[in-house]
């Protein structure tokens, strides 16, 4: 039995596990802010899984306005907004939006 608890972060940032089990993310981008639990969060980094290459996680970082995609000793700039419905998302770490960011 699947027991669901909320949590209400308190601190910084917010990780949140996404079930996979067929699900997209839809309508969220690297550049989207979310209301969350009274506060606003901007996605800063988050885990795809790529099974085409034997089941193999990627991830990738907000650096400034750009992205950055790590795998394993390769790191990859990428200069557009990243569509989370175009990626296999299973993980993703939020950080409150400060208007000055």
């Amino acid at each position: 039995m699947y027991r669901k608890r909320v949590v209400t972060p308190k601190g910084r940032y917010h990780v949140m596990m996404v079930d996979h089990g067929g699900n997209k993310i839809l309508n969220l981008t690297t550049d989207s802010i979310v209301e969350m639990f009274g506060f606003k969060w901007a996605v800063i980094l988050f885990a795809e899984f790529c099974p085409r290459s034997n089941g193999h996680y990627v991830s990738w970082m907000r650096c400034g306005r750009k992205w950055k995609c790590v795998d394993d000793a390769v790191v990859k700039k990428e200069s557009r907004k990243v569509i989370f419905s175009e990626h296999n998302v299973r993980a993703l770490v939020f950080e409150k939006y400060e208007p000055s960011q």
